[in-house]
C-alpha cells in the first residue's frame, strides 16, 4: 500500500489480492486518502475460521490508478462476479482519452481446489476478452494467468487481431526475459 501510494501517475493491476470485505474497506479509504482510485473484484472469504478479518482466500483482483476510474457500463454475470477473479474499469486518461483495463487471476494449473481450473480461468477472462476486443480505444488485458500465454486458447486469436504481449515487447526491445507468473 505504501509503495503504491509513492509511485508516480500510472495504472496498476493486482492479482491474488486476498482482500476480505474488511480489508477492502480499509484499503479503499487509505488509497483514496492518497488520490489512488480503485476498482476491486468482489471481496473474498476469510482464509479460515481462525484467520483475522483481513486475511482472505487466494483470490481477488484490483485496478489502481491516479487517473479517475469508472465502472465498465455493463454488469458482470453473477458467476464471474462471485469468482473474485476479475475486475475491470474505464480509466479516464484526460483530454477525452479513456482506456479499458481489466485484470484476471487464474487458478494454477495444478490447483487441487478446482476440478477444472481451465474452465474457471476461461469463465473469468471471457468478459475481458469480449470487452477489450470491442472497446473503441486503448485496451489492456492484465493478470496472473498461471500458465504460459501460448497455452491460452484465446491468445492466437488476439495476436491475429494485432494484440501484443508487453512482456514479449520488453524482451524484444530491452532484452528483459519474461518471468513466469507461477
Amino acid at each position: 500500500e505504501n509503495d503504491i501510494c509513492s509511485w508516480p501517475d500510472g495504472i496498476w493491476t493486482a492479482s491474488e489480492t486476498s482482500h476480505t470485505p474488511a480489508a477492502m474497506g480499509v484499503l479503499q479509504r487509505r488509497f483514496h486518502k492518497h488520490d489512488v482510485h480503485t476498482a476491486f473484484s468482489q471481496p473474498v472469504e476469510k482464509h479460515s475460521g481462525n484467520a483475522g478479518a483481513y486475511r482472505g482466500k487466494a483470490m481477488g483482483t484490483a485496478i489502481l490508478s491516479r487517473f479517475p476510474l469508472a465502472p465498465y457500463p455493463m454488469d458482470l454475470d453473477d458467476d464471474v462476479k462471485m469468482s473474485s477473479r476479475f475486475s475491470d474499469a474505464v480509466v479516464k486518461l484526460g483530454s477525452g482519452m479513456d482506456a479499458y483495463v481489466c485484470v484476471v487471476y487464474a487458478p494454477p494449473i495444478n490447483n487441487y481446489t478446482y476440478a477444472d481450473g481451465e474452465k474457471v480461468f476461461l469463465n473469468a477472462i471471457l468478459p475481458g476478452l469480449q470487452r477489450a476486443s470491442h472497446y473503441k480505444g486503448p485496451a489492456v488485458i492484465t493478470g496472473d494467468f498461471n500458465r504460459d500465454l501460448d497455452d491460452c486458447a484465446f491468445w492466437q486469436t488476439l495476436r491475429s487481431k494485432g494484440w501484443y504481449d508487453c512482456a514479449e515487447l520488453a524482451w524484444f526491445h530491452h532484452n528483459k526475459i519474461p518471468e513466469p507468473t507461477c
